[in-house]
């Protein structure tokens, strides 16, 4: 019988866990298998498909000054649709658009273009480049990997907690969620320390 190390169980344990805690945390679109689209999802899905523009999504806010509505590109809800389009294994140029569209916008939707990192951003979206089946080094400039990890925090009680850079520290167990699972599906060595400090947070 071939025997594992503590490390190597412990590593597989982990990963068991974190489908189940994610899957809880951010309604399992991130590491439950597909499912076939009902009817209904399906018409979901071509409504939200019709929310595209190019690959991303547009959100409108209204301060109530007399400004009016004003619109933004929402890179984060742009991600959301991906999530849905992937859980329901549907619209596969749609989810191949999404993901190239966020190419170009990797460093404002990070923060980096505004001298900040947000870790749950960069999670979230190394997630879904790695869904797509797409290296992390071939994606961007290869550097998602490497940037999250110089987020996670190294030792004291927060040790594994992917915290932000350059602005107050506006990170949360959501964004932690696709931080652990970016990190166990790289094989980084800081998936250990993510997902224990995410387990913390139940």
């Amino acid at each position: 019988m071939r025997k594992h190390s503590n490390r190597t169980v412990r590593k597989h344990l982990h990963r068991a866990v974190l489908g189940l805690t994610t899957a809880a945390l951010v309604g399992g679109t991130l590491v439950t298998p597909a499912h076939a689209a009902t009817g209904r999802a399906k018409a979901a899905t071509d409504w939200l498909s019709s929310q595209l523009d190019g690959g991303l999504v547009s959100t409108e806010y209204n301060l109530g000054d007399g400004s009016g509505w004003q619109s933004y590109t929402d890179y984060g809800l742009s991600l959301d649709v991906y999530f849905a389009f992937d859980t329901l294994d549907v619209r596969t140029a749609k989810r191949r658009q999404i993901i190239r569209a966020l190419e170009p916008e990797v460093d404002s939707y990070t923060g980096a273009a505004f001298g900040v990192t947000y870790a749950g951003a960069v999670g979230k979206l190394l997630t879904a480049v790695q869904h797509q089946g797409i290296a992390p080094a071939n994606y961007g400039d290869g550097t998602l990997l490497t940037t999250l990890e110089g987020l996670v925090v190294e030792n004291g009680p927060e040790t594994g907690r992917a915290k932000d850079a350059g602005t107050s520290d506006t990170s949360n167990a959501f964004g932690q969620s696709y931080v652990a699972t970016a990190l166990a599906r790289a094989g980084s060595e800081w998936e250990d320390e993510a997902v224990d400090f995410l387990l913390l947070q139940q």
